[in-house]
Formats: structure tokens, sequence, C-alpha cells
């Protein structure tokens, strides 16, 4: 209570978000100026005043001022990336109507303004809508909120944006599959998979090459978002095969194979060699049967760049099993690849057998 008055703009205006006990200070002060929070709580929150809503409220409304000083929010306290998705579940009907009827206009602007940023309101705005059930529309606030955080350069928000349309694409997929409307099934597989590169990219783009732990978490994500990237792309193929959309399984299969690639150049950057191997073998898997599709089409220039792509990508996989000590694995790739090159179809399906039983072997220990 001894805080209740104070400008909370002069307080953040001396506030340096590079120490802890700068922020501690800030963050007892808002929380502390219970004249506004009050107010704003019993209008807003589900519930009237709550505690939990209070401080999401303190905390967003210290990332806002770090974000615009593109300073950190480690030290922020109760602040998390799930911090709009737990503020839109305490919100009360009232205040879901409040952030609704601003959209999808500009009108959002005067939508909590004291506490949210622009970006962070788009946000909380999907999260409202998927909550109701208005997917697409969630999804379009979503899209708008990622493109506000990388404009200020927020990757690593515009990352967990990203994250959650590509998983809500995903689940439309899946729900399209129980009712075998196989164009909706290829539509949004298709959309998650492009999706799941803008959330490596911003992964990428929020290295910092200062804070090595940081930057070892940003890649981790990156390359879990290239390697669910791919396995959408294959899902896509699946759905064009029922279609009978030859070229376009054909042209996706290329992009399945650029995904798995770009996993296996993070894992290399990150000296994780084994995880490199796993991704480089799904490329080749993925560029191999691209260009034999290409071929079928007699497409032959497309099917000729293919092999070749597979190809590298067969010997970086064997590459890397022996660079993780893992001879038995290395040699029975180089083999694969000899026999793709050889064009020996029989002994490449047979080396294609023999790589997966080994890759399969999950018991440990060098192979």
């Amino acid at each position: 209570m001894k805080y209740q008055g104070e400008n909370i703009e002069d307080v953040l205006d001396r506030t340096d978000f590079n120490d802890k006990d700068s922020i501690l200070v800030a963050y007892d002060i808002i929380t502390s100026n219970l004249e506004e929070s009050d107010q704003f709580c019993a209008f807003v929150i589900d519930g009237g005043r709550n505690e939990k809503a209070l401080k999401t409220l303190t905390a967003l409304k210290l990332r806002m001022r770090a974000g615009d000083l593109n300073q950190s929010t480690a030290f922020i306290p109760n602040y998390s990336k799930d911090s709009l998705n737990e503020l839109a579940n305490l919100l009360s009907p009232l205040g879901e109507e409040m952030l609704l009827e601003g959209y999808p206009d500009e009108s959002l602007e005067d939508i909590m303004p004291n506490y949210l940023a622009r970006e962070d309101r788009w946000a909380l705005t999907g999260y409202v809508l998927l909550k109701r059930h208005r997917t697409e529309d969630a999804m379009k606030a979503f899209l708008r909120a990622g493109l506000a955080y990388e404009a200020k350069a927020h990757y690593d928000l515009a990352g967990v944006i990203y994250t959650k349309v590509s998983y809500t694409h995903w689940t439309i997929a899946e729900a399209y599959k129980g009712a075998n409307d196989d164009e909706n099934v290829a539509n949004h597989f298709l959309a998650s998979a492009r999706t799941f590169l803008k959330v490596a990219q911003c992964y990428i783009s929020h290295v910092s090459n200062d804070n090595p732990a940081n930057d070892v978490r940003s890649y981790r994500f990156a390359s879990e978002a290239y390697e669910r990237s791919g396995a959408a792309y294959w899902n896509t193929i699946k759905a064009y095969d029922k279609l009978n959309q030859s070229r376009r399984a054909a042209m996706t299969l290329m992009s399945a194979g650029d995904s798995f690639r770009d996993a296996a150049g993070i894992f290399t950057r990150a000296n994780n060699a084994l995880e490199a191997g796993k991704d480089w073998f799904k490329s080749g898997l993925a560029y191999s049967e691209a260009a034999a599709r290409f071929k079928r089409l007699s497409e032959y220039d497309a099917a000729k760049r293919n092999c070749s792509r597979a190809l590298d990508a067969f010997a970086r996989s064997g590459d890397a099993y022996k660079l993780a000590e893992r001879p038995r694995s290395a040699a029975k790739l180089y083999l694969l690849a000899a026999a793709f090159i050889n064009g020996n179809n029989e002994a490449f399906k047979c080396a294609l057998v023999a790589v997966g039983n080994e890759l399969s072997d999950d018991a440990g220990g060098k192979v």
C-alpha cells in the first residue's frame, strides 16, 4: 500500500531491465498501485479482483516496456511466453466482449492500452477467439500478432504465436482426415508446414551470439520446427496421393526434403551429429522419392536435381553417423548412397530396409 498513487510510467522510466533488483522494485510498485488495478480487474477479470490476474497484468506491463526498449524479459516475475493465454482464461465475459468489439478493426488499440502492447492485444484476441471456437478468426488474429512481433524484432514471441497457428492447422487437418475430406486435409497440413518454417526462421533470428543458453534453446526450437514442417509436408503428400495430384505431391516432397535438410543443418551447427544424421537420412528419402516421381512425370531435369540432392543427403547422413561414432550405421548409409547412384532399385530397397532397421534401434550404445 505504501506505493499507492505512484506514477507507473515514472517507475518504468527508471527501471533497468538488466537489473533483477530494479525490476523487482518496479514489480512491487505496480502491483501495489491498487487504485487503477482494482478498478481494472473488477471490470475485466472474471470474478473481480484476482491476484493471479493482477500479477499477470503487471508482468505484461513490464514486458511491454522491456519490448519497447529492446531489453531482456528474463528477470520479470510471473512472466512467461504463455502469460497471454493465461490472461485469456481469466477474462470475464464482459472483458472478452470488450476485446472482441475491436476485432478485426484497429479499435483494438483502445482495449487495455495501459497494460498490453498492440501485438499482445492481437495475440490475446486470438486466444479468446480460439476459446470461442472461431478458429479461422483466431488464426488471423495470431498472424497479425506474429507479424507485429516480428516487426519489433521480438522473434521469440513471434515463434510462440506461429507455433500456435501451426498446431491449429494440424489439428484442423486431422479433423478433416476423419471426415475423408482430402482437399482440406492437404490444405491445412500444407499451411501447418509453411507456418512451422516461419517458426524456425523466427527462432534462428532470435539467436544473439552473446547468450549461449538462449542460443542453444533457440536452435533447439528451430530444429524441432523444421522437423515438424517436414512431417506436415509428408502428411500433405499422402493427401495429394489420394487426390491423384502427382505433380503437387512431387513438388511437396522437395519441400519436405528441404525442411529435414535445414533441421540437419541446425543440429550440425549445434554439434549434435546423431540427430543431424537422422534428419539427413529423412531428407534423402524425400528427395529420392521426389526424383522417382518426377521421372514418372517425364520431368527429367527435376528428377536429376533431386537425385543429386538425395545422394548428397545420404552421404552427409553417413558422415554424421561416422562423426557420432556409429560406424555400422554410417557404413549402411554409404552403401545406400552407392546403390542409389548406381540406379540399382533392388539394392537400394534392400539398403533402405537395412538402414531403417539400424536407425530404429533405440537401445543406445554404438552401432
